[in-house]
This record gives structure tokens, C-alpha cells and sequence, in this order.
């Protein structure tokens, strides 16, 4: 049973690490993206994939850049909510009565 509850614990901790994680990389991506890519398409260097960021400013991204800024966020989101489910189902965390 201890050894339930642990491994409970930490798979608690890993996907709050890992929703945080991403959610960061997703900010550092953005905020990168807005100064370092470019407002106009260039098909020669295979930046073709439009994306909004930054409130809103416009860039092209490879295919890789796309994918990665975009599967961080979904993935960021994936792990948050799992681990709001995962305390609400099982409550690893809670206090246990000391008599």
C-alpha cells in the first residue's frame, strides 16, 4: 500500500514538473520566435508555417519550429490536467490522522 501512495507521489510531482516545464518553454519559444523569426514567408529556407505570437505578431516557422511550439503547449496543458485530476481522484497529499 506504501509503495502505491508513493509512486502516486511521484507521478504527482513529475507531471506538475512536466506541465511547468512546458509552459516555460512555451513562453521562452514565444518570446524568442517575436525577435528571431521572420515577418515575411521564405519558402527557400522552409519557412512557410504562419504563427501568431507575442499579442499577436506574425512570424514564419519551419515545420519543426511549428511543431515544437505548438505540441509544448498542448502537451503543457495535457500534464496540468492530469495532475489536477490525478490530486482530485486519489489525494496523495493528504494528512493522515496520527491516532
Amino acid at each position: 500500500m506504501d509503495g502505491e501512495v508513493l509512486l502516486r507521489k511521484a507521478l504527482l510531482i513529475i507531471f506538475c514538473t512536466l506541465g511547468l516545464t512546458l509552459t516555460f518553454l512555451r513562453a521562452y519559444l514565444d518570446y524568442q520566435f517575436y525577435y528571431t523569426r521572420p515577418t515575411e514567408a521564405n519558402p527557400v529556407e522552409g519557412r512557410v508555417y504562419l504563427k501568431k505570437v507575442h499579442h499577436g505578431a506574425t512570424v514564419y516557422l519551419t515545420k519543426q519550429e511549428y511543431l515544437l511550439i505548438d505540441s509544448s503547449f498542448y502537451l503543457s496543458v495535457f500534464f496540468i490536467i492530469a495532475a489536477i485530476f490525478m490530486h482530485g481522484y486519489y489525494k496523495p497529499f493528504k494528512s493522515r490522522d496520527s491516532s
